[in-house]
């Protein structure tokens, strides 16, 4: 029996300067058995797929195109459905991959069936793809259960930077209902991964590296206060309202609920944090003490953004 084959999905949309790096990253894999698979979101010329062929190096890749532009989480969910590979990879057009992504990932996923997903460590790039320094505690490679997972992911024991990219086998994808229509595309990488890892494992890989470009004007830091909110309440609606993630409560009630008040913490945490700092900046006053109130009614984050918003009142800004 050979190799299991992966597919790198890569979707295109409008970011040329930056989607150059992403094809070459997939073309240099070191693995033999990789199925990619690019796809145009119906915005760009009609000599992109030239364009696209001219550097892959000779690597073979398959091409796909959509006539008008759909939503990004559908566009994710276009190459989960025509993907050929028994494990996926998703890596965005500003991404990158090391050489080594793909068959040190697949390794995890093969020699252990109960490894739901395959994550590496992240790497932070700028613009120009240079990487930038980040203050963290070591990687935390090996195999872990669901729950130690998330406990280094919301704990923040690792600064992750983004879950758009990992190893999935594609049948679980799939099972698990693809990526949410959550707004904008926003969390729907963290819902997804949550639903395939949940009473399995997860394999924390340090050979290899994520290279996830990260921007003013990227998708995550563009994201409007009212759509921000709006993913974050979608959010949490998922995590009672999933199939999976409902099976699991019944069979394993306290282990749900402590992964689960995890979970919401880091919800309600990571929206603060922007809401403190990103907007603050970006609004008015009225409008950012507006924002506050995206978030549904949870004490605890309500109880930290209170005084930001007295003191913003008794300061007059």
């Amino acid at each position: 029996m050979g190799a299991p084959t992966v597919t790198v999905g890569i979707p295109l949309y409008k970011r040329r300067e930056y989607v150059e790096g992403a094809l070459k990253s997939a073309a240099r894999q070191d693995y033999a058995n990789v199925d990619i698979l690019i796809s145009d979101n119906g915005e760009n010329p009609e000599e992109l797929r030239t364009w696209v062929e001219e550097r892959m190096e000779g690597r073979p890749f398959r091409f796909r195109r959509n006539e008008s532009t759909v939503d990004l989480t559908r566009h994710f969910n276009q190459l989960v459905e025509e993907a050929r590979g028994d494990y996926f990879v998703l890596l965005c057009d500003d991404d990158e991959i090391s050489p080594n992504y793909v068959s040190s990932l697949a390794k995890h996923l093969t020699d252990d069936p109960e490894i739901a997903v395959a994550v590496a460590r992240a790497d932070l790039i700028d613009e120009s793809g240079h990487r930038r320094p980040k203050e963290q505690a070591h990687f935390p490679a090996g195999v872990h259960t669901c729950g130690d997972f998330i406990r280094i992911w919301c704990g923040h024991e690792y600064d992750f930077g983004s879950f758009v990219t990992n190893m999935a086998r594609t049948g679980s994808i799939v099972a698990a209902g693809g990526y949410p229509d959550f707004v904008k595309g926003n969390s729907i990488d963290n819902a997804l991964l949550i639903a395939l890892c949940v009473g399995h494992k997860v394999a924390l890989v340090d050979g290899a590296s994520f290279r996830y470009r990260i921007y003013e004007s990227s998708t995550g830091l563009a994201a409007d206060y009212r759509e921000l909110g709006k993913a974050q309440r979608q959010f949490l609606r998922y995590l009672n309202r999933h199939p999976s993630l409902q099976a699991f409560e019944r069979e394993h009630p306290a282990d749900w609920k402590m992964m689960k008040d995890q979970i919401v913490e880091m919800a309600w945490r990571t929206y603060r944090h922007r809401w403190k700092n990103m907007y603050r900046d970006r609004l008015s006053r009225g409008e950012w003490a507006r924002a506050a109130f995206q978030m549904p009614f949870i004490p605890a984050y309500y109880r930290a953004v209170l005084p930001h918003l007295v003191k913003s009142v008794i300061r007059g800004r």
